[in-house]
């Protein structure tokens, strides 16, 4: 029977090595020919699907969006409680984050070595610029419509980042903790999800005499 990586296109095998390849050693020092090396094909097979190492990234960047902003989009629109819909988005979150370990880390990592690039993805990219104006009218109607406290958008980000991105990027002391327990990330991770939700709406609905 074959294995799963052989039934892959090589396309799917080259962002899967990637993917891989980009969290060990992040962007700048990963080499095309680790990336082909991991792939198990050609540095010419290789350039035959993407030129550069900045490609591949975009591209592992894109298909994150593809998997994520559907749903989001889909839960946005069934209510119009913008508080209604913070706990299904915490749920579609972490699952995606959790299926893409080690993703969390390498996106804050480049963020901090890469902004550019970061940035340029962000804004060059049609379906993430659609995404961010989504939630952003969902957020300002809920503000307006005195829902939850009126503050910056970044703020509101940022808090929402931190409580979704912390735990990943813990994980790797978390597990020296739990001695490789997998039961015991199991039930970190479902309780910090839990965590996220209660804090997150808390956050959004505080009464704050600056608002």
């Amino acid at each position: 029977m074959q294995d799963n990586h052989s039934q892959l296109s090589t396309e799917e095998k080259i962002l899967e090595a990637a993917k891989i390849v980009f969290m060990e050693s992040g962007l700048d020092n990963t080499r095309m020919k680790d990336i082909a090396d991991k792939s198990g094909i050609s540095r010419t097979t290789l350039n035959y699907y993407f030129r550069t190492k900045e490609h591949l990234f975009k591209k592992l960047m894109d298909q994150f969006f593809d998997s994520i902003v559907p749903e989001i989009e889909n839960v946005i629109g069934q209510s119009p409680s913008l508080i209604d819909k913070i706990d299904p988005i915490i749920d579609i979150y972490y699952e995606k984050l959790d299926k893409n370990k080690g993703m969390p880390r390498f996106v804050i990592t480049e963020i901090q070595r890469n902004p550019t690039i970061v940035y340029d993805f962000i804004s060059q990219s049609a379906k993430v610029q659609q995404y961010i104006a989504t939630i952003d009218n969902a957020i300002h109607s809920a503000m307006q419509a005195g829902e939850i406290r009126k503050l910056p958008l970044e703020q509101l980000l940022t808090v929402f980042a931190g409580l979704l991105y912390t735990p990943f990027l813990l994980e790797p002391i978390l597990t020296e903790i739990w001695k490789q327990d997998e039961s015991k990330r199991h039930v970190f991770f479902n309780a910090q999800k839990e965590n996220a939700k209660i804090i997150f709406n808390h956050f959004l609905t505080l009464s704050c005499q600056a608002c």
